[in-house]
């Protein structure tokens, strides 16, 4: 029997039914003994967490101590998303499994399986160069094939009965044949599977965490976007282009099946992209999450056993891998009470004593406000060691942190001698209950420190003193007992806040791929409508702008507040009139879709709620569907079938 004959009956034997049922057996009993094995193994990361309390604190100061440590071991056996990893990993590559085995590729996989295996090992025992290459190759065998399965699969819930579905199905079939989309796709791959090899394995944990999370998250986001537009786009003027769309517009297909199947199937194929993309993003953020932090021998276990926590495990956990709000203090407005009003005609009056004609614009107004604010902002929040020892700052709307059985962290960051490198500052923090506590400081980089819930007060409220110094025990009366530092410190303006989980990481990340994935069925809308009525060069440049002006709206936005109708020598000029109300009318328009920043989101460990996203989600929605309608109402009054008898 020739080679061709036995591949022949191979790929006879894996579409027989007896086969079907019996791979998928063994691929399920395989994968409850993976799980069954891991949770049988591994214990929770936060039983490895205890601290011996210094002799000498005191009592108050070491209860308070005990009742954090006892809040970071619930949260990080909480939190950790290495169980979760398995659990996606597992579920993940099942699925995928039982999707080739039934569509008659369960023994051709096994082999390209085999195959990789064969290429992949070897380069990776030889060494730290060629295992790099290792993993690179078998990143992309692993996504090249789950992305073909689930491809199929899309294929198959796109064979219901209808015009729709079949133009739907068409589409997808058009994404593997189109030169210009599989190139796209071939990019991504190796740009997510090539990813990982890029990081910096002597930087701190939390920071390539967060690294990979921006990059992974937005670059496949960017990607996958350029695809969406450009092959929108192409799908229909090139049917237009080519007299393929002849055939379909005589079946007859109305015009909103038609360009509803174009969509569903431009939206389909970006789902079908994110969700490789996310899975992938996911299970090696989580292998990666559970790699040694700096200062730990093995992940969770510090090398310092004075520690319950190094400071890298502590941000990655309660700060990147988490789904928390942050509550800025109160700014200087609140604080000082100033009477803008009289600050800004003190300000137009002290203008007027050096130029008599000078009639301030709304812009310079606004410009002035700005100044006042900053200005007023800087004394709030800078402490003088000289002048005065302390700053009082009062974090309002905890009252949900308050309730929590989770610690709240603080975080802080302060500015002094330049920031230089080889200087270190000690602060001292106040609390209502009396207790101090003292850390030594880095200029320019930011901090933690985890509080018990307890701290806040009954209303939600929390106080904060910062002393610029050593405060010990017994006050700053007593000079002794005071050590202040050299120089002013300044909080920046991000540099002092309060942060607590008020969800899942893991609900987290579904709800912000998802938000993603709306973003892309709104870039689909517009390649299909600008294909509609223009040809593809054009269409295309139109649908690219549009996505461009889209994601830079909010710096357009606060672009324009220092932009006005006059220019430096206080004269009116139309060309900036025109030019600022269409930007302010584009910017106004795009705004939903640019705040909602869902990568940003992801990467800093800040909630995106269903109804922080709701304004967002529901405007890209309604101009989805107006985009369709008005393509609907272009396409029936467009004459794209007509013969000319020759």
């Amino acid at each position: 029997m020739t080679l061709r004959e036995r591949l022949g009956a191979l790929d006879r034997f894996q579409r027989t039914r007896g086969f079907k049922i019996g791979a998928s057996i063994a691929v399920l009993v395989l994968a409850v003994a993976v799980l069954g094995v891991y949770f049988v193994n591994t214990s929770s990361p936060g039983d490895a967490i205890s601290i011996d309390l210094p002799e000498g604190m005191s009592p108050q100061l070491a209860e308070r101590e005990r009742r954090e440590m006892d809040l970071l071991k619930r949260a990080l056996s909480g939190g950790s998303t290495g169980g979760s990893a398995v659990v996606v990993g597992t579920l993940s590559v099942t699925a995928v499994a039982l999707v080739a085995v039934w569509f008659g590729l369960g023994l051709t996989y096994l082999g390209l399986l085999a195959v990789g295996a064969a290429v992949c090992v070897p380069l990776y025992l030889l060494g730290t160069g060629t295992a790099n290459a290792a993993r690179l190759i078998a990143g992309v065998i692993v996504l090249t094939m789950a992305f073909t399965v689930l491809l199929r699969a899309l294929r198959v819930v796109f064979s219901l009965p209808g015009a729709t579905f079949a133009i739907a199905r068409n589409v997808l079939a058009e994404a593997v044949r189109l030169k210009l989309s599989l190139v796209f796709i071939v990019m991504l791959v190796f740009a997510l599977a090539a990813l990982p090899l890029l990081l910096d394995a002597e930087a701190p944990l939390r920071h390539r965490v967060q690294a990979f999370l921006q990059y992974a998250t937005g670059g496949s986001f960017w990607i996958i976007a350029i695809l969406v537009l450009f092959f929108s786009v192409a799908t229909v003027s090139f049917e237009q282009r080519d007299k393929v769309i002849w055939q379909t517009v005589t079946k007859p297909v109305a015009a909103w099946q038609y360009l509803l199947g174009k969509w569903m199937g431009v939206a389909g194929l970006a789902a079908l992209l994110m969700t490789v993309t996310s899975a992938g993003v996911f299970i090696f953020t989580a292998f990666l999450a559970n790699q040694p932090a700096i200062g730990e021998s093995s992940p969770f276990v510090p090398r310092d056993q004075s520690l319950a926590i190094t400071e890298d495990r502590l941000v990655l956990t309660t700060q990147v891998l988490a789904a928390r709000k942050t509550s800025m203090p109160r700014t200087a407005m609140q604080v000082f009470e100033i009477d803008m009003d009289a600050a800004l005609a003190q300000r137009v009056q002290a203008e007027r004593a050096q130029d008599a004609r000078f009639e301030p614009s709304n812009t310079d107004f606004n410009r002035y406000r700005i100044e006042i604010y900053e200005q007023m902002s800087l004394a709030y929040q800078s402490i003088d060691p000289r002048e005065e020892t302390y700053e009082e700052y009062v974090f309002d709307g905890l009252e949900r942190a308050r309730d929590s059985s989770t610690p709240i962290v603080l975080r802080y960051k302060i500015n002094a001698e330049g920031n230089r490198p080889d200087q270190i500052y000690t602060l001292s923090f106040q609390f209502p209950d009396g207790s101090i506590a003292v850390r030594r400081t880095g200029l320019g980089f930011s901090h933690t420190m985890t509080l018990s819930p307890d701290a806040i007060q009954d209303g939600g409220t929390l106080y904060l003193r910062v002393y610029n110094g050593e405060l010990r025990s017994g006050g700053p009366q007593n000079s002794a007992q005071f050590l202040p530092n050299a120089e002013t410190i300044t909080f920046p303006s991000d540099g002092l806040s309060v942060s607590y989980a008020v969800g899942s990481y893991h609900m987290n990340f579904v709800r912000i791929m998802f938000v993603l994935w709306v973003k892309l069925a709104f870039l689909a809308a517009v390649g299909i409508w600008a294909a509609t009525f223009l040809s593809f060069p054009v269409a295309a440049l139109l649908a690219i702008g549009t996505f461009f002006t889209a994601e830079a709206a909010s710096w357009v936005s606060y672009s324009l507040e220092s932009f006005g109708p006059k220019n430096v020598q206080n004269e009116w000029q139309l060309w900036r009139v025109i030019i600022g109300g269409i930007a302010r009318a584009v910017s106004t328009f795009f705004l939903p879709y640019a705040e909602l920043k869902p990568t940003a989101r992801l990467s800093t460990g800040l909630l995106l709620s269903w109804a922080g996203a709701f304004r967002g989600t529901l405007v890209l929605i309604l101009a989805t569907l107006g985009l369709y309608a008005f393509g609907v109402i272009i396409f029936r009054r467009r004459e794209l079938a007509t013969y000319s008898g020759q």
